[in-house]
């Protein structure tokens, strides 16, 4: 295990549920009111670390590693579909015993929160969706980028050793991979992050090829109708990863929903526009 991972793991905790162990991190006092955030493909909760801190002071935040990434059970043949991650995600919420929380979801936990809330609005207060996959559309480039070593992954796991050298000694490689699919500002995101060790830890490989399969062959559009909890859809303009209109589509089949286009800004908010971002979760889940 490298440093990152182990300085990594010691944010975590661990909530054994019916179908894997699921890691979280948390921040704030318990008897704040709660927010949970979900991160999005190849992730994990620590990319929500300068959210968390922004919210410490009034809010208790959970951050978790959804099955399959970050410190979370990998199960080579897990189900790793949109239905099934909303319903751990749901039940860590349980068995927290966290009170109707703000949920807010990044690219595929976008996706998951949405669904999470169809699933049992009574268990969530609001939703925020960052990025947010809805109909499981994707950029031609973000689909031409990932395809191949996804596919070769799944097959030959061992094969994940080129990208996780290519992310640390590659500018070329971190250039394709994150600065023109994630960022719309190179170097947001520097060579050798945190963030991209996490994406890569060992054991993601086949639940990364499922995953990826699984949020693309979901559409939420026939579920949204159904929400009446308050929404908002974040997106960043330039987004190379989630269109942009994703969240135009969403919004449009949202009764009520707002929307906030960040610009300019790629498919990481958080670190692209810090200040913009933080400032507009935090007028959101103050709202009563």
């Amino acid at each position: 295990m490298t440093a990152v991972y182990a300085v990594e793991r010691a944010t975590r905790q661990f909530a054994t549920l019916p179908d894997g162990c699921i890691a979280y991190r948390t921040s704030g006092h318990p008897h704040n009111p709660p927010v949970l955030l979900a991160h999005g493909w190849l992730s994990h909760a620590g990319f929500w670390r300068s959210t968390m801190q922004a919210l410490e002071q009034d809010f208790y935040v959970v951050a978790l590693d959804h099955l399959g990434f970050g410190f979370s059970d990998k199960p080579a043949d897990g189900d790793y579909s949109i239905p099934a991650q909303a319903r751990r995600l749901l039940a860590l919420v349980a068995h927290l015993g966290l009170a109707a929380p703000a949920l807010i979801g990044h690219s595929m936990g976008g996706q998951i929160v949405l669904e999470a809330a169809c699933q049992s609005p009574q268990q969530v207060r609001r939703v925020m969706t960052v990025g947010g996959v809805v109909t499981g559309a994707i950029t031609p480039y973000f689909r031409r980028i990932f395809s191949l070593p996804l596919w070769l992954g799944y097959h030959v796991p061992a094969t994940w050793a080129v990208s996780r050298f290519g992310m640390r000694r590659v500018p070329l490689y971190k250039q394709a991979f994150i600065d023109h699919a994630m960022t719309f500002q190179r170097d947001v995101i520097p060579m050798g992050a945190p963030d991209t060790d996490m994406a890569l830890i060992p054991g993601i490989e086949r639940p990364a090829y499922l995953a990826f399969h699984a949020f693309r062959a979901y559409d939420l559009t026939p579920r949204l109708a159904q929400l009446r909890l308050p929404v908002l859809i974040t997106h960043g303009e330039q987004d190379n990863t989630v269109p942009v209109a994703s969240a135009y589509h969403a919004h449009r089949h949202l009764p009520g929903s707002q929307l906030h286009i960040f610009a300019p800004c790629g498919h990481t908010p958080p670190l692209e526009v810090p200040a913009q971002f933080m400032q507009t979760v935090r007028d959101f889940v103050q709202q009563p």
